[in-house]
C-alpha cells in the first residue's frame, strides 16, 4: 500500500513540475498584454477587430462616447470600457479577473513598458503608473491572502485631441485621480 502512495505522489509531483516548465501549457494561464493593443489611446474605435463585437454603448453622465467590449481569456470573460471622441480612442479601463496573478501581470507590464514612474501603496492596495509624452498607464493591485489585479487603464495625454469636457474613465469608476 505504501508503494502505491509513493508512486502516486512521485507521478503527481513530476506532472506538476513538468506543467510549470512548459510555457505553452502552464498551470496558471498567462494573459498576453497584446490583447489590449486594439483599445490603446490614439487608435480608431472603428478599427477594433470584429472578434470583440460592435461594443455596447454606455451612458455615463459628463462622459464622452463610451463603448463596452468583452475580452475572453481561457474560460473567463471580462469587460473593457473605451472612451472616444470623433472616433479616436482617448482612454480605456478594464477590470481583469481576480484569478490573474498580480506578480505575473505586473511583471508583464514592466517587461513591456519598463519600470513604473510612480508607485503608491495605501491599505494593501498598490497603484503603479507609467507615463510618457503621449500615454499614462495605471495599474492597481491589491492583496488579501493572495495578490490580484484591481484595474488597468491607459489614457491619452495629447492635449490637442482631447476636449475640455473630458474626464478619464478612472475618475468615473474610482473617485481617486492618479
Amino acid at each position: 500500500m505504501l508503494w502505491r502512495t509513493t508512486l502516486f505522489l512521485t507521478l503527481f509531483i513530476n506532472f506538476c513540475f513538468s506543467q510549470t516548465k512548459k510555457e505553452e501549457n502552464p498551470i496558471f494561464p498567462v494573459f498576453n498584454l497584446s490583447e489590449f493593443e486594439p483599445f490603446q489611446p490614439g487608435k480608431n474605435v472603428k478599427d477594433i477587430p470584429k472578434k470583440y463585437g460592435i461594443g455596447d454603448e454606455v451612458l455615463i453622465e459628463k462622459a464622452l462616447s463610451i463603448k463596452k467590449y468583452e475580452l475572453k481569456h481561457e474560460a473567463y470573460v471580462f469587460p473593457i470600457w473605451v472612451q472616444y471622441f470623433n472616433g479616436v480612442i482617448i482612454d480605456f479601463f478594464t477590470r481583469p479577473p481576480s484569478y490573474f496573478l498580480h506578480d505575473t501581470f505586473h511583471q508583464s507590464l514592466i517587461n513591456r513598458y519598463g519600470k513604473q514612474n510612480i508607485y503608491k501603496l495605501k491599505d494593501s492596495t498598490a497603484v503603479y503608473i507609467w507615463e510618457n509624452e503621449s500615454i499614462k498607464r495605471i495599474y492597481s493591485g491589491g492583496c488579501t491572502i493572495t495578490c490580484y489585479p484591481i484595474y488597468y487603464a491607459a489614457t491619452s495625454k495629447l492635449p490637442g485631441q482631447i476636449p475640455t469636457t473630458y474626464k478619464p474613465l478612472t475618475e468615473h469608476f474610482y473617485s481617486k485621480n492618479y
